[in-house]
């Protein structure tokens, strides 16, 4: 791993080796890797079963570091659950084994090998979302709508859109939807003809037997007298 850690590299969401160096014994050359001391939870042994929430925004987190991982053409990342770990109230990828540094004259497979981590962490989050009671996996199944999102993109996987793509879910799967209030008013006035309103309004706003749409819903009715005839105000009262 000399040559990740002759990058520098350091991402809120990972966790990358400080230093290598290496020491000759009488046993023979040993090598040594410094890591940081992140005393963290595996997601795996993570207690009790995370939110369908929590593994998209894990997911997101997670995307963020592979994003800047490939634009530093590190790829071939570990993902797997024993490597995704929860630092406090933060999720983190521990690369310190594995990666790949591709060199200036490989950077052509760069696009193929960055689409398979992030085939690889979609089907990662795909099995956690499987996993969770069906309460708790919102009205869009993730664990089926990851892999069709894998399928449709095809070859042009990336980090980024991966990214779109679990925020999408997360608006759509997790988050209600906001419903907008309406403010409704009516007034009608009799005229300087007539003695008595014939006009009849009818204003149902937000009818209870609506509301769980989470949408604003309202009914209006307006019916005008029937001009020239009698008792027009019984009419328009019928109507509505």
């Amino acid at each position: 791993n000399s040559q990740l850690v002759a990058l520098h590299l350091e991402h809120e969401n990972l966790v990358l080796p400080v230093s290598v160096f290496a020491e000759n014994t009488v046993r023979g050359m040993r090598h040594y890797q410094i890591e940081p001391d992140v005393r963290a939870l595996r997601i795996e042994a993570v207690t009790p079963q995370p939110s369908l929430r929590q593994v998209l925004e894990w997911g997101i987190a997670l995307t963020q570091g592979m994003e800047y991982l490939h634009r530093s053409a590190v790829v071939a990342l570990p993902i797997a659950p024993q490597n995704v770990i929860l630092d406090g109230a933060r999720v983190r990828l521990a690369c310190c084994d594995g990666v790949l540094v591709l060199a200036q004259e490989a950077q052509s497979q760069a696009p193929a090998l960055c689409a398979e981590d992030v085939r690889r962490l979609a089907s990662l989050l795909a099995q956690m979302a499987a996993h969770l009671p069906a309460s708790r996996q919102g009205q869009l199944p993730v664990s089926q709508a990851l892999p069709a999102w894998l399928q449709q993109s095809g070859a042009g996987l990336t980090a980024v859109g991966l990214a779109a793509e679990l925020r999408r879910l997360l608006r759509d799967s997790v988050e209600p939807v906001k419903a907008t209030a309406l403010l409704v008013g009516s007034k009608s006035v009799v005229g300087q003809v007539r003695e008595i309103n014939e006009d009849s309004i009818f204003v149902e706003d937000y009818p209870i037997a609506l509301s769980r749409l989470g949408v604003p819903v309202a009914v209006y009715a307006l019916a005008d007298r029937v001009g020239g005839q009698a008792a027009g105000e019984v009419a328009s009262h019928l109507v509505v």
